[in-house]
């Protein structure tokens, strides 16, 4: 484990390093996505394995509007996984004879309904980024 994290941090340090689009996958500048703790799990997966590319993830502004749609999109599922997440704890907390184990079956059932949404997971644009771009558009439109 202790490699992994050199590894990232190692990737995470080198000076140059390739700027990818996140939706058309290449080689361009834009930009930058958010390093969130599901992109830090990913890359130290990745390091662990030994396929960490290094890669800096970027969303080129061709794309901007794709990135948001598909960020709003995962946002959108998040939110109605969490609340069918809460009504299956408290459907099963409520219907079994015993409280533990309904509270026990409503728990796992509940945050396994939670992890659905990782499965089309999209990670955030930077907002310092994103606002000066959405600033860029505004005065272009004028």
């Amino acid at each position: 484990m202790l490699m992994a994290k050199k590894a990232v941090k190692a990737a995470a340090k080198a000076p140059k390093r390739k700027s990818v689009c996140l939706v058309c996958r290449r080689e361009r500048d834009g930009l930058p996505v958010a390093d969130d703790p599901v992109i830090e799990l990913i890359r130290r997966i990745k390091g662990r394995f030994g396929w960490l590319q290094g890669n800096r993830l970027v969303v080129c502004e061709e794309d901007v509007n794709a990135a948001l749609g598909k960020r709003g999109r995962f946002e959108k599922y998040l939110m109605w996984c969490a609340i069918l997440g809460f009504a299956f704890l408290m459907i099963t907390t409520f219907s079994t004879s015993t409280l533990v184990l309904g509270l026990l079956v409503g728990l796992v059932g509940g945050l396994l309904i939670m992890l659905l949404p990782f499965g089309v997971y999209y990670p955030k644009i930077e907002e310092k980024a994103l606002s000066g771009w959405m600033a860029r558009k505004a005065k272009e439109k004028r």
